[in-house]
C-alpha cells in the first residue's frame, strides 16, 4: 500500500455570492480559532516532552514509566492534554479538534530531537495559512468507498464537519472540488475513491492566502510489475547533471537525464528576477503595508517551489522508466542525511534533493521495487577499476572530472566523468534499509547496541557459572 496526497482546489456553495462569502468567512473563522488554540497546543506539547526528557534523565525511568508518571498528573495521556485546551471551541466539531490535536503531537514527537538540538525551530501557526483536518476513515460505505467525498449532478464535493448545533444553524459547509485541466489525474482518482478502489485517509481542507484547497490523502494497492531484485541500480546526486544511474551488469548503460543546464538556466532567471525585487525593494516608500510591497516576491519565492518540484517529478518519471524496461529490482542511493551542513557542493547545499530522493522513493516501491541506502562517503573520490580512494582523483578545478592518480591502475589519469563514478561505486557499494544517520537509523543502532550488551552479559554470567 502506497499513501499519497493531492492538491484540489475548492470552491465553496451558494445560491448567490453573498452566501459563497458567508461560507468562506465561515472556514476562515475556523482557521483562525485553531490558528489560535493550535500555538497554546504546540507550547503544551513541547513543554511535556522538555518534561519527560528530564523525567527519563533525572530519576533514571524508562520513556514508558515517565510517560505513564506524566499522563497520571494530568488525569490523562499526554496526547489527550493537547484535545483538553480545545474543548472550550464548541462551535469547532471534535471531529476536527481531535485531528488536530494529533497531527500537532504527532509532528512535535517525530521532530523533537531536531527541536531541542536547535536543528529545527518550534513550528507556530498563521490564521492565513492553517489545515483543518477531517477524516476520511470513519465516513466508509458498505462497498468500501467514502462518503466524505461525494458526487450530485455530476459535481463533486465535500463537506466541513459540523457540531450538532451548528448544523442547526447553517445545514451544511459545502465545498465544490474543481479540477482544472486536470493533468494530474485528480478526478479519476476521487471516483475511486467514492468505488472504494482506492482507501481514504484522514485529509484536510487547506486555508492558503484567502484560497481553499483540499488536501486529499489516500493509500492504493502497489502496482505489480516484472523485477529482478538482483538487478540493482546506483543513482548518484550529481553535478553534470542532477541524477546519474548505473545499473549492474549491463555492458551498454541506458542513456543519462541531462536536464542540468536547463536547471542552471531556470535557476539563474530566478535568481535575476528575485535580485531585481529586492533592489527594487531598498528604495520602496510610502504606506500600504510590508505584505503589499513583499507581494511579488513571494509570488516568485512560491512560482520556483512550485518549478522545482516539476523539475523533480520529471526526473523521477524518467529515472522510473528506465528502471522499468531494463527490470530493476533494487535501487541504491546516497544517505545524504546532514549534507547541508557538512557538503561543500553548491548543488547539493541549494538543490532539493531531499524531495528528489523522495519521490524516487516512493515511485519505486509502488511497482515494489526495493530502496536501499548507501554511505556517500568517498563514492565519488574511489577509482571503479583499482579501488583506490583519494580525494586527488577528483579535478580541484573542475568537480565533473575524474582521473586516477595511482600508478599501478589499468586507468591511470584516465579522463572519466565523475558523477558516472560515483553512480558505479553507489551500484556495488554496501546498501542499508534505514538511512543510518535518520532517527529510525539511530534507534536502530541503539537497539543492535543494547542488545549486543545483554548478549556480552549473559555470555559472562555463563561463563561464571
Amino acid at each position: 500500500m502506497s499513501v499519497k496526497t493531492r492538491k484540489i482546489k475548492l470552491i465553496p456553495v451558494g445560491d448567490t455570492s453573498a452566501d459563497r462569502s458567508k461560507t468562506y468567512k465561515y472556514i476562515k473563522n475556523i482557521a483562525s480559532t485553531l490558528a489560535e488554540v493550535g500555538n497554546k497546543i504546540i507550547r503544551l506539547h513541547v513543554n511535556n516532552l522538555y518534561d519527560l526528557e528530564e523525567l527519563v534523565k533525572d530519576q533514571n525511568l524508562t520513556k514508558k514509566d515517565a510517560t505513564d508518571l506524566l499522563s497520571k498528573r494530568f488525569g490523562t495521556s499526554l496526547q489527550n492534554a493537547g484535545y483538553r485546551l480545545t474543548t472550550d471551541y464548541t462551535n469547532i466539531s471534535s471531529e476536527i479538534r481531535t485531528g488536530f490535536n494529533q497531527a500537532i503531537y504527532g509532528q512535535l514527537r517525530n521532530n523533537f530531537f531536531d527541536i531541542k538540538t536547535g536543528k529545527m525551530s518550534i513550528p507556530s501557526f498563521r490564521k492565513n495559512n492553517i489545515s483543518i483536518p477531517f477524516s476520511g476513515t470513519t465516513n466508509k460505505t458498505e462497498t468500501g468507498g467514502t462518503t466524505a467525498l461525494y458526487i450530485e449532478e455530476d459535481r463533486y464535493y465535500v463537506n466541513l464537519p459540523l457540531t450538532i448545533s451548528e448544523r442547526k444553524i447553517h445545514k451544511e459547509i459545502k465545498l465544490n472540488l474543481f479540477f482544472g485541466k486536470d493533468r494530474s489525474n485528480n478526478k479519476i482518482i476521487v471516483d475511486r475513491l467514492i468505488s472504494g478502489e482506492y482507501h481514504m485517509c484522514d485529509s484536510s481542507i487547506q486555508l492558503k492566502d484567502n484560497e481553499l484547497f483540499l488536501l486529499l490523502t489516500y493509500k492504493q494497492e502497489d502496482k505489480v510489475t516484472t523485477i529482478d531484485q538482483n538487478k540493482i541500480m546506483g543513482v548518484d546526486i550529481g553535478i553534470n547533471r542532477p541524477v546519474t544511474f548505473h545499473i549492474q551488469g549491463e555492458k551498454h548503460q541506458p542513456q543519462q537525464i541531462n536536464i542540468g543546464l536547463k536547471i542552471q538556466h531556470d535557476r539563474m532567471k530566478f535568481y535575476k528576477h528575485r535580485k531585481s525585487l529586492q533592489e527594487s525593494l531598498k528604495y520602496s516608500k510610502g504606506g500600504h503595508g510590508v505584505k503589499r510591497k513583499t507581494q511579488a516576491l513571494n509570488d516568485l519565492r512560491e512560482k520556483e517551489k512550485n518549478w522545482s518540484q516539476l523539475i523533480n517529478h520529471t526526473i523521477t518519471r524518467e529515472l522510473i522508466k528506465v528502471v522499468q524496461e531494463y527490470g530493476v529490482g533494487t535501487i541504491k542511493l546516497e544517505d545524504l542525511t546532514g549534507i547541508t551542513t557538512n557538503s561543500k557542493e553548491y548543488f547539493l547545499k541549494s538543490w532539493a534533493y531531499y524531495q528528489l530522493q523522495t519521490y524516487i522513493e516512493y515511485k519505486a516501491k509502488e511497482l515494489g521495487i526495493q530502496i536501499l541506502w548507501v554511505n556517500p562517503k568517498d563514492t565519488s573520490n574511489t577509482c571503479p577499476t583499482c579501488g583506490n580512494s583519494e580525494p586527488l582523483n577528483r579535478n580541484d578545478k573542475d568537480k565533473t572530472k575524474f582521473r586516477c592518480i595511482s600508478i599501478h591502475c589499468k586507468d591511470y589519469d584516465k579522463v572519466k566523468d565523475a558523477d558516472e563514478v560515483g553512480a558505479y561505486n553507489i551500484s556495488y557499494a554496501e546498501g542499508v534499509e534505514v538511512k543510518g544517520k535518520s532517527k529510525q537509523g539511530m534507534l536502530k543502532k541503539g537497539k543492535e547496541k543494547k542488545q549486543m550488551l545483554i548478549e556480552i552479559e549473559t555470555l559472562k554470567q555463563s561463563e561464571l557459572a
